[in-house]
């Protein structure tokens, strides 16, 4: 009775072994396991199954992917949002592989620096760039915008005001500083061009107009002396005598096709 007993114990073992063995485990690693969204800027993350060798390359535009393989189809992302959201796929003969990953969106850099969450210092040297640092004081990494039409108030009023015309979609690691060099133009023609010695704060876009113009000048490559004969039209409605005040060897930088053009471009942008 003993000896049937151990037998019949051998064998389930022997089958719970050989079940086990024959299991064929799966998994799914997306990398990388942080995915961060950055809006206009496609994102590359790689799906790795271990019933499938070869890694699987997907292109995530906003809220869609796009197969870069496909033997691999149905794929979705719910929710792309801040937080937690999942990647599903299933491949060709219906087996299903899902994913979570953390997606970080972009929030506006003036909205992180009135939370803490980001230090901001801003250099205006010249009528042409500023230098913008930023440290991320979180314990996360921190995706901004600074959107078109943002600008850089002067502390000190006897200074021009300076628009940003190149926005930045960034991020920054924890813990780090980064400095980024933005091209600008000046807002009040008969201020003084900045040296470096005063102060600036950022701010976000308070006329739509110059919203607009700024968000032509990112998208579309523009002589310098035409994106400030433009903004001045603008913020000071100036004329094209009074754009000759920039000068370079007391020669007038803003030609007559230079304002001719900015003209063009505001008609275009307000009609």
């Amino acid at each position: 009775m003993k000896k049937r007993f151990y037998i019949m114990l051998l064998s389930a073992l022997l089958l719970l072994l050989t079940g086990c063995s024959g299991r064929k485990q799966s998994y799914v690693r997306l990398s990388p396991s942080e995915l961060t969204i950055l809006d206009g800027k496609p994102c590359d993350l790689r799906l790795v199954c271990s019933d499938k060798p070869d890694d699987v390359t997907y292109t995530l535009e906003g809220s869609s992917i796009i197969l870069a393989d496909k033997g691999l189809e149905g794929v979705t992302v719910t929710p792309v949002e801040d937080g937690t959201s999942t990647v599903s796929v299933h491949d060709s003969s219906g087996t299903a592989y899902s994913a979570v990953i953390k997606v970080i969106m972009p929030k506006p850099l003036t909205e992180l620096e009135k939370t803490g969450a980001v230090t901001i210092r801003i250099i205006c040297e010249n009528i042409q760039n500023a230098r913008i640092t930023v440290t991320n004081n979180t314990d996360d990494t921190i995706s901004f915008s600074l959107p078109a039409g943002s600008y850089l108030a002067s502390d000190d009023e006897m200074y021009q005001d300076m628009l940003v015309t190149s926005p930045l979609r960034e991020s920054v690691t924890a813990g780090i500083t980064v400095t980024y060099d933005v091209n600008t133009c000046c807002m009040d023609i008969h201020r003084a061009v900045p040296d470096g010695n005063s102060g600036y704060t950022l701010s976000a876009a308070s006329d739509r107009r110059i919203e607009a113009l700024s968000g032509y000048f990112a998208e579309n490559e523009t002589d310098y002396c035409v994106r400030q004969a433009a903004v001045w039209i603008l913020t000071d409605n100036a004329t094209f005598a009074d754009c000759g005040i920039l000068q370079n060897n007391y020669d007038r930088v803003i030609k007559r096709e230079h304002y001719d053009t900015a003209q063009e471009i505001i008609d275009s942008i307000t009609s």
